[in-house]
Order: C-alpha cells, then structure tokens, then sequence
C-alpha cells in the first residue's frame, strides 16, 4: 500500500464521518510526541533508517519526532 493509498482512505473515512482532513492542518500539538524535528534526514522508503541503519526506512517518523 502506498502514502497516496494511505491518504485516500483516509480522505474516505473522514468523509464517511463528516469530517475535512484540512481541519486538523492548523491543531497545534499539545504534547512533544507530536512534534516534528526541522531535520532533513532520509525518508525515501528503501534507504537506510536514520535510527538503525541495518533496516529500510518505512516512513515511521521515528527520526523526527522526540522519540515517544
């Protein structure tokens, strides 16, 4: 499965719910778990994770959030 297939289903089940994915763009985080590192790091799936080299990057975030 794909980010793009990941955010079409998404997008459906906000739609489902009477929900806009644009409504959560402006939420600020309330706790540090959310907050996302300014960092450029490698996120191309299939290279090397920033945290454990040995794996592939999945896209996780891990790397750019507080790590919580």
């Amino acid at each position: 499965m794909t980010d793009d297939d990941i955010r079409i289903v998404i997008h459906e089940v906000l739609a489902a719910r009477g929900l806009s994915p644009q409504a959560h763009q402006n939420v600020v985080p309330t706790h540090s778990s959310h907050v996302r590192l300014g960092m450029v790091v490698a996120t191309a799936p299939g290279s090397p994770c920033v945290i454990e080299p040995g794996v592939g990057c999945n896209r996780c975030g891990y790397c750019v959030s507080m790590g919580y």
